[in-house]
């Protein structure tokens, strides 16, 4: 996964990144532990407390692995209507920041211009 990732851009690694720890709360929300944990709890309360067993919780992993999620369906599909090319796809994640990084340079310059004016002027 993280390797067919590093095939696209830095910036929208880092956004898949930030996304699992903020969606799944680890860094590695896709080993067979964390996978069975997370089903085990979803099962438990599904079941109104009931303790899925292990086998219960393998076949049920099995199963959801051969359905994908609607929503991301219809957000894939929408996609590549409007797909977009490597340039285009990192250009977009870095302008934010870029102008984020100039804009505060510009101010610190205004900043100093200013403080400078106000000394010389005191003098």
């Amino acid at each position: 996964r993280i390797e067919a990732r590093l095939q696209g851009s830095a910036g929208l690694h880092l956004w898949l990144v930030l996304r699992d720890v903020y969606v799944y709360g680890s860094l590695n929300p896709f080993t067979l532990e964390a996978m069975m944990r997370q089903k085990r709890t979803k099962m438990k309360k599904a079941n109104e407390g009931k303790v899925p067993t292990d086998d219960e919780v393998c076949l049920a992993l099995v199963d959801s692995s051969t359905r994908s999620n609607r929503a991301y369906d219809q957000q894939a599909e929408e996609s590549g209507r409007h797909a977009t090319g490597y340039a285009l796809e990192t250009a977009t994640l870095y302008v934010a920041p870029v102008f984020a990084v100039s804009a505060a340079v510009y101010l610190s310059e205004v900043a100093c211009l200013c403080s400078r004016r106000r000394k010389c002027n005191e003098d």
